[in-house]
């Protein structure tokens, strides 16, 4: 359902278009619920499309930082990858379109930073690339340390991070595609995960992303599972690369 229909609504009062964007707005892929919940670690990995990943977490982002629930009064939010060579490189873009797109009111999006004028809350972004570690601990009272593409960061970069961002209440959230065997970041936090983390496996096309068919990535999903089997189940379900190439059936069960 496009948003732009709410425009065409009109015979529903203010006060009832008000409560359908806002409705429209909380809008997250379902195993993404959990997120909205206090976890030190959150981790998403799948392939693309797969769980909605950046849409759901940038909509999250932007909800907690319009209501910082468990945060405080606002939430400070440092926004990475691990090569970032411009800003619109960064989370930067998802999170200005989404404020755009779901008809936000009050936040000012600038070339370095991304403001909530109405509580303080914010974005900055960086390259890991370009922080020393002195650089980091300008951020270790940040309230969110978010991190997309995370696969090509290395362990120790991810456990210096982790160790860096140590304020009580503080959260780690990672979205990645599996794109090694051994990706550092599934290996430290997926494959043997504290309970009291949230870690999402997002599972292809519209069996955990409710938007897949809005997309032109059903017709691709369907072409590369005729002809080229690992292919698609590398892009789109995370398997890690094929050992014998692209393009062979699948291995064993």
């Amino acid at each position: 359902q496009q948003l732009n229909q709410m425009n065409n609504l009109e015979k529903l009062t203010e006060e009832q278009k008000d409560e359908y964007l806002r409705l429209y707005r909380e809008q997250v892929a379902p195993k993404f619920e959990e997120w909205r919940k206090p976890h030190r670690i959150k981790a998403a990995y799948g392939g693309r499309g797969a769980g909605a990943k950046s849409r759901s977490a940038v909509s999250l982002l932007i909800q907690f930082a319009e209501n910082p629930q468990y945060f405080g009064e606002n939430i400070r939010v440092l926004c990475v990858r691990n090569v970032q060579k411009s800003i619109k490189e960064s989370s930067w873009r998802g999170l200005r379109d989404a404020l755009n797109n779901l008809q936000y009111k009050g936040w000012t999006v600038t070339k370095d930073e991304i403001r909530n004028d109405k509580n303080g809350s914010y974005f900055v972004f960086n390259g890991l690339n370009d922080m020393t570690k002195d650089d980091l601990k300008s951020f270790e009272s940040f309230d969110i340390l978010f991190i997309e593409e995370a696969s090509p960061i290395s362990k120790e970069s991810l456990t210096t991070l982790e160790a860096t961002f140590r304020k009580k209440g503080s959260e780690i959230w990672m979205l990645f595609n599996r794109d090694r065997t051994r990706d550092p970041c599934y290996e430290l936090y997926c494959e043997h995960p504290d309970p009291s983390w949230s870690i999402i496996e997002c599972r292809p096309g519209n069996l955990d992303n409710p938007w897949f068919d809005e997309t032109e990535l059903p017709e691709q999903w369907d072409r590369l599972r005729k002809t080229a089997p690992d292919e698609a189940l590398h892009v789109f379900a995370a398997f890690p690369p094929s050992p014998r190439g692209r393009g062979g059936a699948p291995g064993g069960a």
